[in-house]
């Protein structure tokens, strides 16, 4: 009997279609991290409204276009998205390989880079509410290493569906945190505007920021603050083994779906496809809408009032001065800072241990089938959760200056990793048989978000290799 692509049943009510945004919401808490959180109100802070731009680009390629790609290939074919991209022009499994080194090398740095500044937040906390605590109880390195520990420990043991329900948590709760605050700060609706629009302006770098941001590396400043508005490399690839996980598009099939190259062809069969497709358009269109408006939200707060006071978050300040952002308006809206940015925190150390083991996985199962086809997710778990641990520690406990730890990640998981996924991402579509490809205004999108992404993967890697 011939297989048949399954029929879509559109989602009822607002719940149903709640019910559909599930994966972005892991996707999205493990990227309003440090770019939105940390890095946004930087660059807020010395450039003002004139970076908007910057963010906007960063989320239609990469959280839009990069995850729209890679999703719509996986819910039109049910393909093993590790197993094909083990084909990509060059030697066998060398993309694959380059992804895990991106990625694998710099994850120690990102959970330390990230602990680090909530470490010392919950000091600062903890300072002004028990003065009298010495000693390891009032050392920022302690919470920062405690906090990380924890995040990644309960990642370890957690399922999906709970980690799924608690990120659309995070989501929301951070998401009405942000915007309530910003909007109370009155920031200038025609900035807005003129700094989502100045495509490519760099606005000069004030003078008391300049210890901090050099006028020489303010390429690498943009390049990092621009990769760090989306994920990790494997952060966008996941989104394929998400997209099972709802069972969206061919995986509502009672049957798994044949080779792409033998997928039904037929009008009844490719209207069903892209029906097919609607939760992952909701999902996409919720996920980087959200994306954008938390992280433009961050910068925006950055530039009404940390830029008019002069205040650059910097060092291993890079989230206690925020607090100014909430205190302006009213002191008592302090913890209302305290809980949005330690929820985003929180949400990216404990969403991204599922996003590294999962893509670990699949991609150690194809690169050595003989060693590793067996190889369990839970052990995957355990053991980069070790690695991950371990890397805290030491980092942290050395005082590794968090900024240094967040350029080396930039270069490597947010922009050179990411761009290879986009261009394993277009030669996945190409695959396709000629029906199901995207529409060519689509691909010459996905070509120029390759291309914008690669020009920053550029800027960071001369800084960080020819510069520094």
């Amino acid at each position: 009997m011939p297989w048949n692509y399954p029929s879509y049943s559109p989602p009822r009510g607002i719940t149903g279609i709640l019910r559909s945004f599930g994966p972005g919401a892991i996707l999205a808490s493990a990227t309003i991290g440090a770019g939105e959180t940390i890095l946004a109100v930087r660059a807020g802070a010395w450039g003002g409204y004139d970076l908007l731009w910057l963010i906007f680009l960063a989320c239609l390629t990469k959280s839009f276009f990069l995850l729209w790609f890679l999703g719509r290939y996986a819910a039109l074919t049910g393909d093993n998205v590790a197993a094909r991209l083990k084909e990509f022009p060059g030697p066998p499994g060398w993309l694959l390989v380059f992804i895990l080194f991106a990625d694998l090398v710099p994850a120690g740095p990102v959970f330390a880079a990230i602990a680090s500044p909530c470490g010392k937040l919950i000091a600062d906390i903890l300072a002004s509410s028990f003065p009298s605590l010495t000693g390891l109880l009032a050392d920022p390195r302690t919470w920062g290493i405690a906090f990380a520990l924890l995040a990644i420990g309960l990642a370890v043991i957690q399922k999906y569906d709970f980690l799924e329900k608690q990120q659309v948590f995070v989501c929301l709760v951070l998401l009405l945190a942000v915007i309530l605050s910003t909007l109370l700060v009155h920031p200038s609706l025609k900035s807005i505007v003129v700094g989502l629009l100045s495509f490519g302006k760099v606005p000069n770098v004030p003078h008391w920021a300049a210890h901090a941001v050099h006028a020489d590396r303010i390429g690498l400043e943009l390049a990092t603050v621009f990769g760090y508005a989306g994920n990790i490399a494997m952060g966008y690839i996941v989104y394929a083994d998400f997209v099972r996980e709802k069972r969206w598009g061919v995986y509502a099939a009672t049957e798994p779906p044949p080779e792409p190259s033998a997928l039904p062809m037929d009008e009844e069969n490719l209207a069903r496809a892209r029906a097919g497709l609607i939760p992952l358009w909701g999902d996409l269109a919720v996920t980087s809408l959200l994306i954008f408006l938390v992280t433009g939200a961050f910068l925006i707060a950055g530039a009404a009032i940390l830029n008019p006071r002069q205040m650059l978050p910097a060092g291993f300040d890079l989230l206690s001065k925020q607090a100014t952002i909430f205190s302006t308006i009213s002191p008592y809206l302090i913890p209302v800072y305290y809980v949005a940015i330690l929820f985003a925190l929180w949400g990216t150390l404990n969403s991204l241990p599922e996003i590294y083991a999962r893509v670990t996985r699949d991609f150690l199962a194809v690169l050595a089938p003989e060693r590793f086809r067996n190889l369990q997710l839970s052990t995957v778990m355990r053991i980069l959760g070790a690695y991950f641990a371990v890397c805290v520690v030491v980092l942290i406990a050395r005082g590794t200056k968090p900024m240094a730890m967040i350029h080396f990640v930039g270069l490597y998981s947010t922009n050179l990793g990411v761009a290879a996924a986009m261009a394993a991402a277009l030669w996945l579509d190409r695959r396709l048989p000629r029906p199901l490809r995207s529409s060519p205004f689509f691909f010459v999108m996905g070509l120029l978000s390759f291309l914008v992404i690669a020009v920053f993967s550029g800027i960071s890697a001369y800084h960080q290799w020819f510069v520094s």
